[in-house]
């Protein structure tokens, strides 16, 4: 009985929609087309009283700027740089859009994030180009994180939350990319880490020619200083350490009893102090399991393909 009550329910909504009375087109009836190749634009059709109603026999012609093509069902190609406007109608109902093609080549991730937990939102590290290697800022796309207990998404800025290591999946046109992301939990001393609490931070203030010296546990750890560009700098005494090049670490093997030293350069003027934090992550013997997959978040503009 539940059944046929819903069906009739469903049939009767069905026959409450009207005729196509408009046609919209994303957020100010302007598309995002980051893609090389050809996408599909989409444009809404509704009835007088709002109803979605099925895009069926909508049609598209370009009417100026610079565009490769777009064909009679709405199959656009942007193979370059540059903005068009299309017509899309439907009988008697007509909308026109501004597509502004900015195809990518690639999705650049410049280095892993390294927030302390409670600190404000930090931008996300990556730089979209196009098939010259020049900067594309106009984009739409989404972006997931993995692990929402550890940081969360605000936009394009990531806000640390809790200790922990997460990432975020960027999509930009066709191009896909991995951010990671490490969230340090702020402690007074660097002899808290452990395997159950293995990411810490300590902030310091230094002024010119100050040193400040923490023990470093037994283990082996990923140590840098937070921000990189804050003006303190770093050395690990009494441990063996390599440098990481390509997120300006340090990773060493302490035997128990190794020193971090933080230290800023003598200046014979005066000059302001300046402040950071030491972050140490200890390596963990075995991969974490895979978080639960979210549902992707818009970045940008709502009509992009």
């Amino acid at each position: 009985m539940r059944s046929h009550i819903a069906t009739a329910a469903l049939l009767v909504a069905s026959a409450c929609k009207g005729p196509p009375a408009r046609l919209a087109v994303g957020a100010s009836d302007t598309v995002v087309v980051n893609n090389e190749w050809p996408v599909q634009l989409a444009v809404h059709v509704f009835d007088a009283r709002g109803h979605a109603l099925p895009d069926t026999g909508v049609r598209y012609e370009w009417l100026s700027g610079r565009l490769t093509q777009v064909s009679p069902t709405g199959v656009a190609t942007c193979d370059r740089p540059g903005d068009a406007v299309v017509r899309a109608s439907l009988g008697s109902l007509v909308a026109d859009l501004k597509l502004l093609c900015r195809p990518i080549r690639d999705l650049r991730v410049t280095v892993g994030m390294q927030l302390v937990a409670g600190d404000s939102a930090e931008p996300l590290p990556f730089e979209a180009v196009d098939a010259g290697g020049r900067p594309v800022t106009l984009l739409a796309g989404t972006a997931k994180i993995m692990d929402s207990s550890v940081a969360t998404l605000e936009g394009l800025r990531v806000r640390p939350r809790s200790p922990g290591r997460t990432a975020v999946g960027l999509r930009v046109g066709s191009r896909f990319k991995w951010i990671g992301v490490t969230v340090y939990e702020k402690v007074p001393t660097l002899e808290v880490v452990r395997p159950e609490r293995p990411n810490v931070a300590v902030s310091v203030t230094l002024a010119s020619g100050e040193t400040r010296r923490l023990p470093l546990p037994r283990g082996r750890y990923l140590v840098g200083i937070l921000p990189d560009s804050s003006g303190v700098r770093l050395a690990v005494l009494g441990a063996g350490c390599v440098r990481i090049s390509f997120d300006r670490r340090l990773m060493c093997d302490s035997p128990g009893d190794a020193t971090v030293v933080l230290y800023t350069p003598w200046s014979a003027t005066p000059t302001p102090d300046v402040s950071g934090a030491v972050a140490v992550q200890r390596i963990a013997d075995s991969d974490e399991p895979a978080p639960p997959r979210p549902t992707p978040t818009p970045i940008s503009n709502p009509g992009a393909p």
